[in-house]
C-alpha cells in the first residue's frame, strides 16, 4: 500500500508539472485567441470522456482486484466505443471548429487506455500505471517543445494531442495484454456490463452537469 502511494504520488507531481509546463507552452505560442480555442476544445474532449466512460472503468477494477474476472473486459470496450463513436458523430454535425473534430477523435483511443489502464489498476499494477500517466504527460510535453512554435494553428496542436493519445493507448495495451486472458463477448455479458455501469454514468454526468450549473451561478452572482 505504501509502495503504490508513493508511485502514485511521484506519477501524478511529475505529471502535474508536465501539464503545467504544456500549458504554458500553448499559452505562449499560441497567443489569447487560439489558446482559449485550445481550452475550450480540451474542456469538451475532457467531457466527453466522462460521459462516454460510462462508469465501466469502475466495473472493471472491482471485477478484477476482487475475482480476476475479465468477462466484462469486451463488453466495456464496447460500451465505450460505441458512446465515443455516438459523441464523435454529434460532435461533427454541430462543431464549427476543425480543430474540435479532429481531437474528438482522440475518444476512440482513450477508450483503449481507459480499458487497458482499469486492468492494470485491478491487478495492482499501481507502478504500471502510474508511470504510463507519467510518460504520456512527458510525451506531451515533449511534443509541443518539438513543434509548437508561434504561429502554430491550433489544428496543429489537435494533431499532436491526437498522437499522444493514440501513442499512450497502444502502450498501455503492450503494458497488460499478457496479463489478460481470452477476450470474452455475449449478449448477457454486454447486458451485465451495461446494467453495472449505468448508475455509475448516470452519477458522473449528473456530477457534470451539477458542476457546470454552480460554476454559471457564480459568474453570474460574480457579474452582477
Amino acid at each position: 500500500m505504501r509502495l503504490n502511494s508513493l508511485w502514485l504520488l511521484i506519477a501524478r507531481l511529475g505529471s502535474q508539472a508536465a501539464l503545467a509546463l504544456f500549458t504554458i507552452l500553448i499559452a505562449r505560442q499560441l497567443g489569447s485567441t487560439a489558446f482559449g480555442e485550445y481550452a475550450f476544445i480540451t474542456a469538451i474532449v475532457f467531457i466527453g470522456n466522462m460521459a462516454t466512460t460510462f462508469g465501466t472503468d469502475m466495473i472493471l477494477i472491482r471485477d478484477i482486484a476482487a475475482r480476476r474476472d475479465y468477462s466484462r473486459l469486451a463488453p466495456s470496450l464496447i460500451i465505450q466505443l460505441s458512446s465515443s463513436a455516438a459523441f464523435i458523430v454529434v460532435t461533427f454535425l454541430s462543431a464549427s471548429l476543425a480543430a474540435l473534430k479532429i481531437y474528438s477523435l482522440s475518444l476512440i483511443p482513450l477508450a483503449f487506455f481507459t480499458v487497458f489502464t482499469s486492468v492494470l489498476r485491478g491487478q495492482q499494477r499501481i507502478g504500471l500505471y502510474s508511470l504510463l500517466g507519467l510518460a504520456t504527460a512527458a510525451m506531451q510535453l515533449f511534443f509541443g517543445i518539438l513543434f509548437i512554435q508561434q504561429g502554430t494553428s491550433i489544428v496543429t496542436v489537435a494533431i499532436l494531442l491526437l498522437i499522444v493519445q493514440v501513442t499512450a493507448a497502444f502502450t498501455a495495451w503492450a503494458l497488460c495484454r499478457r496479463h489478460i486472458p481470452q477476450w470474452q463477448t455475449s449478449r448477457d455479458l454486454f447486458i451485465s456490463a451495461l446494467k453495472a455501469s449505468t448508475p455509475i454514468a448516470v452519477l458522473a454526468i449528473i456530477t457534470i452537469l451539477y458542476q457546470k450549473i454552480s460554476r454559471s451561478s457564480t459568474k453570474k452572482l460574480a457579474s452582477s
